[in-house]
């Protein structure tokens, strides 16, 4: 209920929601570094990212990403494609910074100056408690015509833990279970 209510609120608000760009599920998440999969879901993600570019007729000079996990590498591939003036990860827990891509853990670290052409998340918002919050801090960064992208996974969440609260606004009912 929480993504729907962001999604209407950013509507609200005056960003653009593409979705003519829905696609069916596949695997984002997990897998070494170096493994066949996770290379193969980091072009999924850039293929995704770059076709509704494209759509829009944009190529980002400045691109962040929020939430990319311990590997930047769909980053990577988007800096090889669009050679962008600056680009970088937003990540609370960095395990790997790669070299071209600068990292920050929040959004304080930015520089204030900044303003991105291209926002992303893949599979970021189902693990906030409170997305709204995310979008306005986004917001702070983009100029009117940025493009936000927001990839949802849609599956469950539940983990049969009380530890991880941030899932809880996101699970499905025991008896769906």
């Amino acid at each position: 209920m929480n993504i729907l209510k962001s999604l209407l609120q950013n509507y609200l608000m005056g960003f653009k929601i593409v979705k003519s760009f829905s696609s069916r599920f596949y695997n984002t998440g997990g897998g070494n570094l170096n493994s066949s999969s996770y290379n193969l879901r980091a072009e999924k993600n850039k293929k995704f990212i770059t076709d509704i570019c494209e759509s829009y007729e944009l190529k980002p000079k400045r691109i962040l990403e929020i939430g990319f996990g311990k590997y930047p590498k769909c980053l990577e591939l988007l800096d090889n494609y669009f050679s962008p003036d600056f680009i970088c990860g937003l990540e609370k827990l960095i395990i790997t910074r790669a070299s071209k891509i600068k990292t920050f853990e929040d959004f304080k670290q930015l520089p204030k100056d900044i303003k991105f052409d291209l926002v992303y998340t893949i599979d970021v918002l189902e693990h906030v408690t409170d997305p709204y919050l995310l979008n306005q801090n986004i917001s702070n960064f983009c100029h009117k015509d940025s493009l936000i992208i927001h990839s949802i996974d849609l599956t469950s969440h539940y983990h049969g833990s009380s530890s991880i609260n941030s899932f809880k606004h996101y699970l499905y009912s025991k008896k769906l279970w």
